[in-house]
């Protein structure tokens, strides 16, 4: 059974890996770790381009399907944040570019996708109502965006 708890450890694994992996090309500035957040971190690049990022670890390897999907409620939910963000940073007068991205852990590597520029088709399926299940989960219709692995960035 998945817990709040054993689902947040994974993906701040999956965070520090890609900590390390990318050395002193990236600074995590804050890892969010409540189950209400829109996303799971933020961190920046030269000081000048800062990413909202949601996070996942899945249980396959990058080529058992063409594709990763994320739920299109939480990618609209973190477009507004970025706007908020770019709107904080104007007003502030901080020149930041602010975007939202997209890490994914598989089995065999890491993949960054950059959700301001990266293609996407969507579709709605039945799903798990969340991913921390506590045994009694529900399924629902939710329309889901789909981002081919082949244009992501592999980080390692």
């Amino acid at each position: 059974m998945n817990t709040f708890k054993h689902h947040i450890n994974k993906e701040e694994k999956t965070i520090q890996e890609f900590n390390e992996a990318t050395k002193d090309n990236i600074k995590v500035l804050k890892i969010m770790n409540n189950s209400f957040s829109t996303y799971d971190f933020t961190f920046e690049i030269s000081e000048k381009l800062i990413y909202l990022t949601e996070v996942k670890t899945r249980t396959c390897s990058s080529t058992q399907y063409p594709d990763t999907i994320l739920e299109l409620g939480k990618l609209n939910r973190m477009k507004i944040k970025v706007q908020e963000a770019i709107m904080y940073a104007k007003k502030k007068n901080l020149s930041r570019t602010i975007r939202p991205g997209f890490l994914v852990k598989f089995t065999d590597g890491l993949y960054f996708f950059d959700l301001h520029t990266v293609n996407h088709t969507t579709s709605t399926k039945k799903c798990p109502k969340t991913s921390s299940s506590d045994g009694n989960n529900a399924y629902v219709d939710k329309t889901l965006v789909h981002f081919k692995i082949k244009d992501a960035l592999k980080i390692k």
